[in-house]
């Protein structure tokens, strides 16, 4: 496979990446990210890159879990990955009160 390349320039920060997938896949994942992003920028009022950063690696750890849970049918898991995503709003809310 041919290593793709990524130009990233988020949060203030810009850099090249290289990987062993396709453009077109990087790119993919690039904008889901940028979409998760703007869904924290949006339903909170956190404006510290990092901590955008965090939260979106939160939400989109949160979308993994639900869909390996999802496909394993567990019930027990399908609640952690629950508690996940509550506990990402609580920390959520939390910087929202301290800013």
């Amino acid at each position: 496979m041919s290593k793709g390349q990524l130009n990233i320039d988020l949060l203030g920060t810009s850099f090249a990446i290289q990987a062993n997938e396709t453009d077109e896949y990087l790119n993919q994942i690039y904008n889901h990210y940028l979409n998760v992003l703007d869904q924290v920028r949006q339903s909170s009022k956190v404006t510290d890159p990092l901590k955008l950063a965090i939260l979106a690696g939160i939400l989109i750890t949160d979308e993994l879990y639900k869909e390996e849970f999802s496909e394993q049918n567990s019930d027990e898991l399908i609640k952690k990955a629950f508690d996940i995503e509550k506990s990402a709003m609580r920390m959520i809310e939390k910087i929202n009160e301290v800013i």
